[in-house]
């Protein structure tokens, strides 16, 4: 029996890779080990038991064609019977495998065979059975390892198997010795051999032979431009053969091959997946998809590459997780390619989710979102993430190379040189590949430019950059932007720029590292004097970083917004070298800060309607911080013990990370909505906006200078002022009017003409200034400079502030809010810590009378709380007016954690605002510090009076220090005198009221605290 099994292997093996059982179980097939006892003995012992059932089941089921299994056939009845007679036994065998095989490409050549065995004479037939016997014993000196006797047993046959070329069997011997030779290593004989075995197979039409010896070809330590023939040959003959299964095995293996040609491998692909379809064998359709991605992104092709991992997630079914899982993977790589960190993320969060079965597949995904987060600037979540995969990576004893080095990426964001350094010496420890050795040794450079050891720096890089010195160069990038900015550094401009621009041309325009060489690039022409230059590659850099901004969640982009803030101040350093462009100004100022409040402006439009589980989580979330911190305000009473108030901090921390934990989510779920971006304004349209009356303004901080753009409808200027100590004569400002009888006049004249000074005459006219503060001088108290005419500068003219031109437009545009009802909070009970303010009742009811007691809703004493006025809001959706007197308290380095004390004591903070909707045409906050908060590079300053108008506040009054309640009430009781009693818009009430007090030589204190926002 062992013979027979043995005989059959012989055709077997010769027509597909010793892995296609591997292959073929893997798409879902489960053949026996014993390939032969599928084959050919199960069809002979069917037929010989007149079982023509299972005769015809077996052939179905096997993925063999129909010309190797009529072969098989023939020589299991050989080894089992003698020749005489055998021809007559064998031909209706092999006629029923031609009848249920009709429909395969090798049926012609099956067809072929037939017709040959039928007309040669007896003695041709006894040949034919000697060379099927002959065929059999080489293959088994060959499969016991006599790779040298299935050599030598070759020549006392060599004539027969020469006279015989249209002999299946003769060509299998010479399959056998070939396969021999590439055992023994003798590319010399074995080369030309299957070249030349491969050659009579194509002749013959016998195609899956013939591309399996091409195969076997390119497998020779030969030359590259030989094995390049093998290959080449072999795909003529799949594709020639018009059989999709060997087609599809053919392709998948001739596109590993070609990994080093994309372009190649494209070619390939696009004619073996549809093949694979075709053929219904889903694993070599995967693989190749699988190819074509990592193709398609080495060509910087991340769009096509998108479409392969979309493809290759379109595959997966019920029980392919991994599948889904790796697609989602490989779409997010693609997406990161483009810039795209939201989408990417997206799909990174879908695929990381399940753990799944494959612990290197997980890892991969976690790398990636490291990778990801690393881009973003998101150190803590980068770390977290790699340290995930670097813990399955150990598990499983895979190489750790590229997980410390993300680790390691983590560390030196977060300016943890020492543990950045631990890891890549880890890393460093182990066998790593060129490219991850090259990327090792650029982060040593790293850390030693950040010790300042530059020569160590500049050896680490140029180390680096040898190491790949023909690779990707994407690995080669952070060498070379490395290296650049040490020759920056070293006034050694043009090296540095001829290695930059050598790097630029090699990324595409969604590649995320664009923005940052174009930058360097930019350092570079202004460095040299090239200030236009500097200019045109600032603007290119900000374009590209504000498609990457696109979609993502505030502290997702936030670190981004940081690096297009440092581009705006490097461009408006250009244009105010080069020709001073007004509307290059004014794109600059609006790119830094118009893109990306616009961008939040319109997220926070989309992320009121949450799915009914977020809003849940949303609202637990807020009652939880709400609560901690009301049990914080009570644990400063002298009765409580100090582990006690101990508890309180940590109970508030954790309600934080528990909240922040919430966001998170919420982002995931809502990441893209609104991410169609407002166009900026240009300089014109921002012109034709304003009425008459209107003058805009706008500054921005460069270097030690102010740069400020006055606007008018028909006029614009740029000019810039020695910055000096301008930001310490506003707090010493700011300080002097924290306490009444210390306003200290001439200082509010010099910082007047700083900030309004020489403005040649565009001013003029003007009775009404939108200003667009810088958030370094956000704190400013506008209306008390003093004019060159000793007056205020609220006696003159009316200021609103605006957070850019384009978020004013944008608010400008929200329908208004048409209702007569009046919401009215004051006096809350809160915590004997916080003194009782009995004259913000006395306010917030002076408020409810003006209006009339069926338009007003007024919450004091214990029903201001929280809940109290969250309640009366979502019962009214319309206002026109919501004022809240009560404590305020100011977090500056984290706003969100800025809000309003009311009873309970509970918190209203600026993150639970501008979680709700809220439409309200005023908002008055009558609060200590209302107006303050944290003053963020590209994003204007962070508080109460932002998250009010993000709520849907048409416009939000509020203070900028401690006015004592008596005052504020009575200041007031004015202000809605002319407001809500004359209906005077707000900002020109404003304006009425801090007028009529100055000029009653009221102290300033009192009076100029207050500054409106929005419209």
């Amino acid at each position: 029996m062992w013979l027979r099994v043995a005989a059959v292997l012989i055709l077997l093996a010769s027509a597909l890779p010793a892995h296609a059982e591997e292959i073929e179980r893997a798409e879902g097939l489960d053949p026996p080990t014993d390939i032969a006892e599928t084959a050919g003995e199960l069809l002979l012992d069917a037929w010989e038991r007149q079982d023509h059932q299972h005769f015809d089941a077996y052939l179905r089921a096997q993925w063999h064609s129909g010309f190797q299994l009529a072969h098989a056939l023939v020589q299991s009845f050989l080894r089992s019977h003698d020749v005489d007679g055998s021809r007559s036994a064998v031909l209706p065998m092999v006629r029923r495998v031609a009848q249920m095989t009709r429909d395969e490409p090798s049926h012609p050549a099956l067809l072929a065979a037939i017709e040959r065995w039928e007309r040669m004479p007896e003695s041709a037939w006894a040949q034919e059975c000697h060379l099927a016997r002959a065929a059999y014993r080489l293959h088994l000196f060959w499969q016991s390892g006599l790779h040298r006797a299935t050599v030598a047993a070759f020549p006392p046959i060599a004539r027969d198997v020469e006279a015989a070329p249209h002999s299946y069997f003769a060509l299998c011997c010479r399959q056998c010795v070939g396969t021999a030779y590439k055992a023994q290593g003798d590319a010399g004989r074995g080369y030309p051999w299957m070249m030349e075995t491969g050659r009579l197979a194509t002749s013959a039409q016998w195609y899956r032979p013939a591309a399996w010896a091409y195969y076997r070809a390119s497998t020779f330590d030969v030359q590259a431009d030989q094995l390049d023939d093998a290959r080449q040959a072999g795909w003529q003959a799949v594709r020639a053969s018009n059989d999709p299964a060997i087609l599809s095995w053919y392709a998948r293996w001739y596109a590993s091959a070609s990994v080093d040609d994309p372009a190649r491998l494209l070619e390939i692909v696009a004619i073996g997946i549809p093949a694979a379809e075709q053929a219904g064998l889903k694993g070599r359709w995967r693989s190749m998809l699988r190819l074509a991605h990592q193709a398609q992104l080495r060509l910087e092709r991340p769009d096509a590459a998108a479409e392969a991992a979309t493809a290759l997630l379109a595959t997966a079914g019920e029980g392919d997780a991994d599948v889904a899982r790796e697609a989602r993977l490989l779409l997010a790589m693609a997406h990161s390619r483009q810039g795209d960190f939201a989408t990417a993320l997206d799909e990174l969060e879908q695929a990381v989710t399940p753990t799944g079965s494959n612990p290197a597949l997980h890892a991969r995904i976690l790398l990636e979102l490291a990778s990801t987060y690393i881009a973003l600037r998101q150190g803590e979540l980068a770390l977290e993430a790699a340290d995930q995969a670097l813990q399955l990576l150990r598990a499983s004893g895979s190489a750790l190379g590229t997980a410390l080095i993300a680790i390691a990426d983590a560390h030196m964001l977060l300016e943890q040189w020492s543990q950045a350094s631990v890891a890549l010496d880890e890393a460093a420890a182990s066998r790593n590949p060129p490219e991850v050795q090259a990327e090792l040794t650029t982060r040593a450079g790293h850390i030693a430019a950040l010790r300042q050891g530059w020569e160590e720096a500049e050896s680490r890089y140029r180390e680096a950059l040898a190491q790949v010195a023909d690779g990707d160069p994407r690995t080669r990038s952070g060498a070379i932007l490395g290296l650049g900015a040490l020759e920056i550094s070293g006034s050694r401009h043009e090296q540095a720029e001829l290695r930059l621009r050598e790097l630029l041309a090699t990324l595409p325009k969604s590649h995320a590292l664009r923005p940052t060489v174009l930058g360097r690039l930019a350092e570079v022409a202004e460095a040299r004097g090239n200030h236009s230059g500097a200019l045109r590659l600032v603007v290119r850099a900000m374009t590209a970083l504000r498609d990457q901004l696109r979609g993502l969640a505030p502290s997702e982009a936030r670190p981004l917004r940081r690096q297009m803030h440092q581009l705006a101040v490097r461009g408006m350093r250009a244009n105010l070298a080069a020709e001073g462009s007004a509307e290059q100004a004014f794109w600059l100022l609006e790119m830094d800060r118009g893109s990306q409040l616009a961008a939040a402006l319109r997220r926070a439009e989309h992320n009121i309607d949450l799915p009914a589980p977020l809003a849940s989580e949303q609202h637990a979330s807020l009652e939880r911080v709400a609560a901690t911190h009301a049990r914080l305000l009570s644990a400063y009473r002298p009765d409580v013990t100090d582990a006690q108030r101990a508890g309180a901090i940590a109970d508030y921390e954790a309600a934080w990370r528990a909240r922040g934990a919430v966001v998170r989510r919420i982002d995931r779920a809502v990441r893209g909505r609104g991410r169609e971006a407002r166009d900026l304004l240009d300089l014109s349209a921002w012109q034709a906006s304003l009425d008459p009356h209107e003058r805009a303004l706008a500054w921005m901080v460069v270097d030690d200078q102010l740069v400020r753009l006055a606007v008018s409808p028909t006029r614009a200027a740029l000019s810039a002022v020695p910055m000096g100590a301008l930001t310490d004569e506003i707090e010493a400002l700011r300080l002097s009017l924290a306490s009444p009888s210390t306003f200290d006049a001439d200082r509010a004249q010099l910082i007047y003409r700083q900030l309004f000074g020489a403005s040649g005459g565009i001013l003029a006219g003007g009775t009404r200034w939108l200003l667009a503060l810088p958030p370094s001088l956000a704190a400013i108290p506008v209306s008390a400079l003093r004019t060159p005419r000793r007056k205020f500068l609220v006696e003159e003219v009316e200021t609103v502030r605006v957070l850019s031109a384009t978020v004013h437009n944008a608010l400008r545009q929200r329908p208004p809010t048409r209702s007569t009802s009046v919401l009215a909070v004051g006096n809350p009970d809160t915590t004997p810590t916080l003194p009782r303010l009995p004259s913000s009742e006395r306010e917030v009811r002076a408020v409810a009378e003006r209006t009339g007691a069926a338009a007003a809703v007024v919450l004091v004493g214990n029903e201001a709380s929280v809940a109290d006025v969250e309640a009366a809001l979502d019962e009214e959706r319309a206002w026109r007016l919501v004022h809240v007197a009560c404590h305020g308290v100011v977090d500056p380095s984290r706003p969100e954690r800025s809000g309003l004390v009311l009873s309970g004591p509970t918190l209203w903070t600026a993150d639970a605002v501008a979680s709700r909707r809220l439409r309200a045409r005023l908002v008055v906050l009558s609060a200590c510090d209302s107006g303050r908060g944290m003053a963020a590079p590209g994003e204007g300053l962070l508080g109460l009076p932002r998250a009010f108008l993000w709520a849907g506040a048409e416009r939000v009054v509020a203070s900028l220090w401690p006015v004592d309640d008596r005052a504020t009430a009575e200041f007031f009781e004015t202000f809605h005198g002319h407001h809500l009693g004359a209906g005077v818009e707000a900002s020109r009430a404003l304006r009425e009221t801090q007028r009529e007090l100055a000029s009653a030589g009221t102290d300033p204190h009192r009076w100029a605290a207050f500054a409106i926002w929005g419209q």
